[in-house]
């Protein structure tokens, strides 16, 4: 992946209070921090920005992180099914679960 790839962010409902729960009780430990707080960010830049399109390389920017931690932590959540990746070229949507 390349770091100027872009990416959209898709999810179906916004996170109930419960979701926020789960998330950091069940979910976290499994996860890790960094890979529960890259959840947790997707979630505020879908629902703060108004920005439907974004760079991988803002997101490292923004996160201070390599390529290689962002693929890690992505894994993690695929793995867990909080998000599924779908990728056409260099332009990438990540579709997250509640």
């Amino acid at each position: 992946m390349k770091n100027s790839a872009t990416f959209r962010i898709h999810i179906q409902s916004d996170l109930s209070s419960g979701d926020f729960k789960s998330l950091a009780l069940l979910y976290q430990p499994l996860l890790g921090i960094d890979a529960h707080g890259l959840y947790i960010t997707f979630y505020q830049l879908i629902n703060q920005t108004g920005r439907q399109i974004f760079s991988h390389q803002e997101l490292f920017d923004f996160l201070n992180i390599k390529q290689t931690v962002f693929l890690n932590m992505r894994h993690k959540l695929e793995a867990l099914n909080l998000i599924q990746t779908f990728q056409k070229n260099d332009d990438f949507i990540y579709m997250m679960k509640t």
